[in-house]
């Protein structure tokens, strides 16, 4: 039988990314490939020594979130160990592995990423398998967070019933909507599991809608990450970018979303699509 869930099971939790976080200007944000474009398939290229190029970046963000399961199981460890040879505990250390593990032979790999203690473990199966999403929710003391098993409100009724997962992964854009990524998170918050904020590669004004949605929802307690759009894209269409100081995305404080739209940026990439 799954064991009771505890809060003991955020042994690695940050303050950073706490609730109260989001009665300040500031919500925690992931260090990931926004910062540091690159064909691995991590969201963090580090590899022994760090490199200078990135040094700066890595010394400022307060959340890492790897991403594993692409590369051979040894690699992931290694990634994992410099990462934790560099900075020790002071980092918050999340893997995510995207649903590429099999179930079969899921939990001996997971128990050897538990040896760094990440804060949580990102959707290790695919979707489909939910019953396996509950074994290893039982049997691991880092707690799983479900991301593509969760995307709209009767799925998440569906992993809580199960209980599989510890949290979730809430994202306006895989939700369709505030209202619904908010019910999403309602019935997350019945069922005790903690919500994480996510993205799906929007542009500034899906990322400031995001940004509200988590600094309004206390329930979305264990941060966030985003891809910034200034640091993936040619051209946004905000008058103004949505600011990341020190790891921390800064929530706009403008009337509704908090943002301008380029009337001319809207304009001039309205042109190029008509020619194309």
């Amino acid at each position: 039988m799954p064991r009771p869930r505890s809060q003991s099971r955020w042994r690695c939790s940050t303050s950073s990314a706490s609730r109260q976080d989001y009665r300040s200007p500031t919500c925690s944000a992931a260090a990931c490939g926004t910062r540091f474009p690159s064909p691995s398939p991590s969201p963090i290229p580090i590899s022994p020594p760090i490199s200078n190029a990135c040094e700066k970046w890595f010394r400022t963000a307060t959340i890492y979130k790897v991403k594993t399961g692409v590369k051979p199981h040894r690699e992931d460890l290694d990634h994992l160990e410099a990462i934790r040879k560099e900075f020790g505990d002071k980092v918050d250390l999340r893997v995510d592995y995207n649903q590429a593990l099999a179930p079969f032979g899921a939990i001996k790999i997971l128990r050897d990423v538990e040896e760094f203690a990440p804060t949580f473990i990102e959707q290790p199966v695919p979707r489909k398998y939910l019953d396996v999403m509950a074994q290893l929710t039982a049997a691991l003391e880092t707690p799983v967070l479900a991301d593509e098993s969760c995307f709209d409100r009767r799925d998440m009724m569906e992993v809580a019933r199960r209980e599989a997962a510890d949290a979730v992964s809430i994202k306006l854009m895989k939700a369709g909507g505030l209202f619904e990524a908010q019910a999403i998170m309602a019935i997350a918050d019945i069922a005790g599991l903690p919500g994480y904020g996510g993205t799906l590669w929007e542009g500034g004004i899906g990322l400031a809608a995001g940004t509200q949605l988590i600094a309004a929802t206390p329930g979305i307690s264990l941060g966030c990450e985003f891809y910034m759009p200034h640091h993936v894209l040619t051209e946004d269409v905000l008058e103004e970018r949505v600011a990341n100081r020190a790891g921390h995305v800064v929530v706009p404080d403008g009337p509704g979303l908090g943002i301008r739209v380029s009337e001319a940026s809207v304009r001039a990439n309205a042109r190029v699509l008509a020619e194309a």
